[in-house]
């Protein structure tokens, strides 16, 4: 999404909205399947038995799940790698900490235990 529209919807709390702002990032047609690919980057993961992503951005993909939309979460982690699972083969945990009450951000996100995931290659070759 541009960058324009991104800064007039991301302060509008309505789920329509929310959708929009949160849609996952490409629609995939990969060996005969196709699915909607949520794409997060883990730059600084490798000493973490976890990774991130936002709650609205969960929601809006299990929301699309529920909607019999197949949906992939895809992370890229440090060294490049790409890891995979479908939104309904993880369990979100909330982080253990209040983000309201730290530096940076403070958007409610989940953990994704990263044993849940698979590498992508592999994921696909059995889709």
């Amino acid at each position: 999404m541009p960058k324009w529209v991104h800064e007039k919807l991301r302060f509008v709390f309505d789920d329509g909205i929310k959708m929009i702002c949160h849609f996952p990032d490409f629609a995939v047609y990969a060996k005969g399947n196709q699915f909607l690919a949520q794409v997060k980057a883990a730059p600084n993961s490798k000493d973490y038995p976890t990774l991130t992503i936002e709650k609205n951005s969960f929601d809006c993909s299990m929301n699309l799940f529920k909607l019999k939309l197949p949906v992939m979460l895809i992370w890229q982690v440090e060294d490049g790698e790409l890891f995979a699972q479908w939104i309904d083969k993880v369990n979100p945990e909330t982080p253990a900490i209040d983000r309201t009450k730290t530096n940076g951000s403070h958007t409610p996100q989940y953990n994704i235990r990263k044993h849940e995931l698979i590498k992508l290659d592999e994921i696909l070759s059995h889709a």
